[in-house]
């Protein structure tokens, strides 16, 4: 069941499916499989427990209340979850450079 919530994440199962693809990467390298591999970069990448697990990481973080380089922040789940699905396309994405203080 995919989760149409931020809430209702199943956050077990999103920590399990990155690592089971992390190890299935590794079992395609020890085989010299380059198409496997490549496919399972690609799924791991796109995948929504990762994508899910990204936003977890950076919301539960220490700095979680500081706006990114974008100036936007996901405070409430509606917003976190929006930010999951816009994972979802990254093909246009343009890397921002971060200002750095003179400190």
């Amino acid at each position: 069941m995919k989760a149409t919530k931020y809430d209702d994440i199943d956050w077990g199962n999103c920590q399990l499916t990155p690592l089971n693809l992390q190890q299935r990467i590794a079992i395609a390298f020890l085989d010299n499989n380059k198409r496997e591999i490549q496919g399972l970069v690609n799924t791991l990448t796109s995948g929504f427990a990762a994508r899910a697990m990204a936003i977890r990481k950076v919301t539960s973080a220490p700095g979680k209340r500081t706006p990114g380089v974008d100036g936007e922040r996901w405070d409430d789940s509606d917003t976190k979850f929006e930010a999951i699905e816009r994972l979802k396309n990254l093909k246009n994405y343009k890397a921002k450079n971060q200002p750095q203080s003179n400190a």
